[in-house]
């Protein structure tokens, strides 16, 4: 069976889908012109003078905005009946033809710092699990402990034995050894919980003069520091049990009378207690500002790509119900993935050039077959996305085009929203047969809005937001929606077809940074984050919306904010550089070109006496190698 990995031999056909007969087939849909179209539609297939056509397209957005915002001004708020009332009433008005249903969540403040602080929707929502929880038993905290210091105890004998010392705070990282602990634990079962327990009570109730065992990194010592630490780590561990949390979730999506679930057919608007947009959700987006056959078209020309090239691999915990999204559709691996497209920040990196991600790093011909999908299916998916934003949050939309203008060149694929209008996204994401756990978007542009599109032949699914207690089954193929994609934790649930496409758009926090806070060097150069800035937006830094997940460590566990918007699990700063206040200030005397600044700082570092010499260069350190040094001792002949 031919599994798309080229044979021995084949090596400079690696990339193409099936070896040397899958670079044929790319040539030939190369030369075909395939993936290519003619014209790219325009929403509701408007069209004006060429001399003024940004000019009208503006105007008629700013229609649309106006008369969208007057109608939610106007409507008639109702409490929504018989639950949750106190928190939530409800509107109905029509819009673009459609109808539309309004909530406003009374409790939520999406610009606060904690938007969910004073809502009970979610803890009602995990209320209704008591039962679930009982006949799903979790491994119980002693036996975490016990299992995290003996692997804490196992990588201290490894680094040891290699003559290195580990400092224990800056060693230790909790969730990536909270995950390799329930890794082992659900490998044992109950019993096997209840016995790793009881080793927990046993060691935890000594000292080491009972034991006789006086080694300050034996197990009895890890045991009690992991023990000492747990209530500072435990908000870490908010939602890090994925196996159960996976379960739990299908068990309340799929569960009647658990979630509310929101009227299917009418646009969905969710506002909170200020007016201001939290989600917008149009079931027909694609067919109601194109056609059935342009959604078709799309979802042929994203069917053939995907049969030419296999979508990337991404493995995180974002990622581990895949397994059973694959055996229930029965998918092949090389049918399901993920392509990140467009620039971003190495992981870890903010302070550091943007890069063009590597999913697009791909042999000529399948670069430039990917680059017509973009141009034509994807670049009337971002139009329609594009103009959902500009009629929703028009100076937002602004902001985001600010930023695409003023990344640099060479880190940017060519746009696709053109040629007549500007770009919008810095980042795309293309999920191919994929299901995720429940997350949220935490490296988007913070209080921004995520696109979505969605393509394909599936039934069943739909998306859950636990903080709201609802689930929108209207999201379904040729959907779209706009949503604060850095507040709300949500998921799809589980879905059943031939084939699901989503279409991810945002432009990450630190491109954003990065972009505004140096837009007079943005032009020449890649820039990362300023210095100023760096020890801020670290944590934010890690990874792509659907990147794989790095733990950091960290000395000293900041504290959550609340239980709902926890942005800190697994988001823990990287070290600073060494000399990281002397560094920080001379990057940033040089990236502003301050002279003066920096004279004055040499002023001050020469010793008393010294007379300053107007445009004297400045001193530099070098450094001696013990060569040099043994040669400079040799007398002269």
């Amino acid at each position: 069976m031919d599994d798309g990995s080229p044979a021995a031999g084949e090596g400079h056909f690696q990339g193409y889908k099936g070896g040397a007969a899958g670079k044929d087939r790319c040539q030939d849909a190369l030369q075909s012109g395939r993936f290519k179209w003619k014209t790219k539609p325009e929403p509701f297939g408007m069209e004006f003078p060429e001399d003024s056509y940004l000019q009208e397209w503006e105007e008629f957005e700013r229609d649309i905005h106006e008369g969208l915002w007057g109608q939610i001004a106007a409507a008639k708020f109702r409490p929504l009946e018989p639950n949750d009332g106190d928190e939530v009433e409800f509107a109905e008005f029509s819009f673009l033809g459609a109808d539309v249903r309004c909530e406003r969540f009374l409790k939520v403040d999406q610009a606060a710092r904690k938007p969910f602080a004073t809502s009970q929707l979610l803890a009602r929502t995990k209320a209704k699990l008591e039962e679930f929880n009982s006949s799903n038993p979790c491994p119980p905290d002693r036996a975490i402990q016990y299992t995290m210091a003996e692997i804490y105890l196992e990588e201290y004998r490894k680094k040891s034995g290699k003559g290195k010392e580990p400092q224990a705070d800056s060693e230790w990282v909790p969730t990536k050894h909270y995950a390799q602990a329930l890794d082992r634990l659900y490998g044992m079962g109950q019993q096997g919980w209840l016995q790793v327990a009881s080793r927990y009570d046993q060691v935890s109730g000594t000292t080491a003069a009972q034991t006789g065992d006086h080694d300050p990194r034996s197990l009895t010592h890890f045991v009690k520091e992991v023990s000492n630490r747990w209530s500072r780590w435990m908000y870490l561990f908010e939602d890090a049990d994925h196996r159960y949390l996976s379960k739990a979730n299908e068990y309340l999506a799929s569960t009647p009378g658990l979630l509310r679930i929101v009227p299917e057919s009418p646009i969905y608007i969710a506002l909170d207690k200020k007016n201001k947009l939290l989600i917008y959700l149009d079931p027909e987006a694609v067919q109601r500002t194109f056609d059935e056959t342009i959604k078709a078209q799309m979802e042929s020309d994203t069917e053939a790509l995907y049969a030419l090239k296999p979508p990337a691999k991404q493995a995180n915990a974002r990622t581990l119900s895949q397994n059973q999204n694959e055996e229930r559709n029965g998918f092949k691996k090389d049918q399901c993935g993920v392509d990140i497209l467009g620039h971003w920040h190495e992981q870890g990196k903010p302070h550091r050039p943007m890069i063009e991600t590597s999913n697009s790093h791909l042999p000529s011909t399948l670069k430039q077959l990917l680059l017509y999908y973009l141009e034509s299916t994807g670049g009337t998916l971002t139009r329609l996305l594009d103009f959902q934003f500009g009629y929703l949050e028009p100076e937002l939309r602004e902001e985001y085009r600010q930023v695409y203008r003023d990344s640099p060149k060479f880190a940017k694929l060519p746009a696709t929203n053109g040629p007549r209008h500007e770009e919008t996204y810095c980042l795309r994401a293309n999920l191919i047969n994929m299901s995720t756990d429940e997350h949220w978007d935490r490296y988007d542009w913070k209080g921004g809005l995520t696109g979505l599109v969605q393509l394909g032949d599936f039934r069943g699914p739909g998306i859950v937001f636990k903080q709201l207690g609802i689930i929108l089954k209207g999201y379904q193929s040729g959907a779209s929606m706009q949503f604060r994609g850095t507040i709300f934790k949500h998921y799809i649930a589980n879905w059943e077809g031939k084939s699901r496409y989503a279409f991810n758009h945002t432009t990450h926090e630190t491109v954003r940074r990065a972009v505004q806070g140096r837009q007079k060097e943005i032009h020449n150069r890649g820039v990362g984050l300023p210095p100023q800035q760096e020890e801020d937006d670290d944590e934010d830094a890690t990874g792509g919306e659907e990147g794989p997940e790095k733990d950091l460590k960290r000395k000293r566990p900041a504290e959550p904010d609340d239980d709902d918007h926890a942005d800190l699990y697994e988001a823990t700063p990287p070290s600073s550089p060494k000399g990281s206040k002397k560094v920080k200030a001379q990057r940033s005397t040089a990236a502003t070109g301050d002279q003066t600044s920096q004279n004055d700082a040499n002023a001050k570092q020469q010793p008393k006496g010294h007379t300053k010499t107007e445009g004297q260069p400045k001193a530099t350190a070098t450094r001696t190698s013990p060569r040099q040094k043994k040669r400079s001792a040799v007398p002269k002949r």
